[in-house]
């Protein structure tokens, strides 16, 4: 009975978890336009700088902040699209 007024108030642990995600996705998400508007050979250029960056010691989680997931999504976009107009 606590355990569930508890999750009640506070949300369970995965609640809380998705929430905490919340603010990095709300930030990828804004990047997305942008990122999306490049070239395919723009989009390669910002892969080899940040294995540029891994290589001066960046850490990958300095990298796997924005923007690096909003240049991920593109390519995987464009290839479905293209999967699909190829059918």
């Amino acid at each position: 009975m606590i355990g569930a007024l508890a999750r009640k108030f506070f949300g369970s642990a995965n609640d809380r978890r998705v929430k905490g995600y919340q603010s990095r996705v709300d930030a990828i998400n804004g990047l997305e336009p942008e990122i999306a508007a490049l070239s395919d050979e723009a989009l390669k250029a910002r892969t080899a700088e940040f294995r540029k960056q891994l290589a001066e010691g960046t850490t990958l989680d300095d990298i796997l902040v924005p923007p690096s997931p909003p240049c991920a999504r593109p390519p995987s976009a464009r290839s479905a699209s293209a999967i699909s107009t190829c059918s």
